[in-house]
């Protein structure tokens, strides 16, 4: 049996909007290049049983307009339209997963902070009868599994972009409907991320989400983006806050106390892994420590992985969404801090494949699916 993983696609709107301008907030582009991916590992592994493992932030409707506008309420008719956008946008993807379902194999949705509307079993629904509706069995939906020897979730460990599962959904103190109660990075996502992205295509993607580079920089050539992005951020913690005390919902204690973790988690998470990356890693140690695991399979940074932990393997997918990278400075040069950046765009179509015999995993290979290839072959 194999277990094939990826993570962190991004799926938006598509390419082009509907007056066929480029979208500037669609982070994925490989829709062709999954297509065939995907036929290649159908016939690769065919000694076995497959199951394709989606990662979580699979979708990122917070990139979906919502009645003509960058908004994201999260209750269930909004997240409707989004996913039917999602479908609409990128066809052949979806066709892809149907002729791999139609095949035989399985498919397992994960559930990430970008993508939570998963949860919704309207979505679920959805999703099913889209790419499986003559075998919906072979579909599934996950926050986590563990299979023979391997533990399989999206990784979204901290604070800031952690679903808390005990709360998931709640009720709209306004429209008095049911919504999901989405982490608290969702709100700068929809209120920062996205309209930086606007003014700057770098923002948001730059690998490992160290975006640093792209902030000095804009200190000294583009001080408006600089100073956008600070008042946006601003505006928005302070939104949220007011918002927390205000929310008659909950008692006195329980506002103060909402408010003041959302400051301290975007104060320090933030600036953190802004700076050096989110420490995943640490997060793959706890779990191996606690379980008798051969390996951990996660995504959610964007940073392709895999390394040996306790005897075991910790291994990250990577992403399939646009990303970039600033080249590093040599001699002299790294010390003149007010230079222009050098920033090369870096998309690596990286996956995970895990064998299992008997109850165990007695193989994992972090690969890389290069298109321009001879042949499409791969690393």
């Amino acid at each position: 049996m194999y277990q094939i993983s990826l993570s962190d696609l991004h799926l938006g709107e598509g390419r082009c909007l509907e007056d066929g301008a480029p979208n500037p907030l669609e982070d994925f582009e490989h829709d062709e290049n999954f297509s065939k991916w995907l036929k290649i590992q159908h016939k690769k592994y065919v000694d076995g049983p497959i199951c394709l493992n989606l990662l979580g932030d699979i979708f990122d409707p917070s990139q979906v307009r919502y009645e003509g506008r960058l908004i994201d309420p999260h209750h269930e008719k909004a997240a409707l339209h989004k996913i039917r956008t999602i479908i609409k946008g990128h066809s052949l993807f979806f066709e892809a997963l149907r002729d791999w379902v139609d095949s035989g194999h399985e498919i397992s949705f994960f559930i990430g902070n970008h993508d939570a509307i998963l949860a919704w079993p309207s979505i679920q629904a959805l999703l099913t009868e889209t790419v499986a509706k003559k075998n919906p069995a072979l579909v599934s939906f996950h926050f986590e599994k563990t299979f023979e020897g391997t533990y399989f979730t999206h990784g979204n460990w901290d604070p800031f972009s952690r679903l808390n599962r005990d709360e998931l959904f709640g009720e709209d103190a306004q429209l008095r409907i049911p919504v999901i109660n989405m982490p608290d990075d969702s709100l700068f996502h929809i209120g920062v991320l996205n309209p930086l992205k606007l003014w700057n295509k770098h923002i948001g993607r730059m690998r490992d989400h160290r975006h640093a580079v792209i902030y000095r920089d804009a200190l000294f050539r583009d001080w408006k983006l600089a100073w956008f992005a600070a008042t946006s951020w601003l505006r928005v913690l302070l939104q949220t806050i007011r918002q927390f005390l205000t929310d008659k919902r909950f008692g006195r204690w329980k506002r103060l106390k909402r408010a003041a973790n959302l400051l301290t988690t975007v104060l320090l998470n933030t600036f953190w892994n802004a700076i050096f990356g989110d420490d995943i890693e640490r997060y793959a140690k706890n779990i191996l420590k606690s379980r008798d695991l051969d390996a951990v399979v996660v995504g959610h940074t964007h940073n392709p992985i895999q390394k040996p932990i306790y005897g075991s393997w910790y291994v990250n997918t990577g992403t399939w969404s646009t990303s970039f990278v600033a080249k590093p400075r040599h001699g002299i040069r790294r010390l003149l801090f007010f230079l222009k950046p050098v920033i090369e765009r870096q998309d690596r179509l990286t996956y995970v494949v895990t064998k299992h015999e008997n109850g165990k995993t007695i193989s994992v290979k972090l690969k890389e699916y290069r298109p321009n290839l001879k042949n499409g072959d791969e690393n």
